[in-house]
């Protein structure tokens, strides 16, 4: 994966964890229960973000499994919550 793919890669992922944000702070007063998801959704696009800045099979839950062209097609399962805080701990390094 190229330096250009993972800068495009990570741009649109803090630009979509960005929408989700101000999209749940416009909603917080009409939707509240809306507006929890969706600064939830943006918090974690936010933590995939940092982990891909890192290293992209940081995003992947089997890296083993997973190669450069089957991420930048979108082929596999991302990390959830959790697992991106273990990783942003420092409890898991991956290569």
């Amino acid at each position: 994966m190229s330096t250009k793919q993972l800068k495009t890669g990570f741009d649109s992922l803090v630009e979509s964890a960005l929408d989700f944000l101000n999209t749940g702070l416009e909603e917080v007063n009409k939707r509240p229960k809306l507006s929890v998801i969706h600064f939830f959704n943006g918090i974690e696009l936010l933590l995939k973000a940092r982990l891909l800045h890192e290293h992209w099979s940081l995003v992947v839950v089997k890296p083993g499994d997973v190669s450069k062209k089957s991420f930048t097609s979108g082929e596999f399962e991302s990390v959830n919550t959790r697992q991106c805080l273990v990783a942003l701990s420092g409890s898991v390094k991956r290569t």
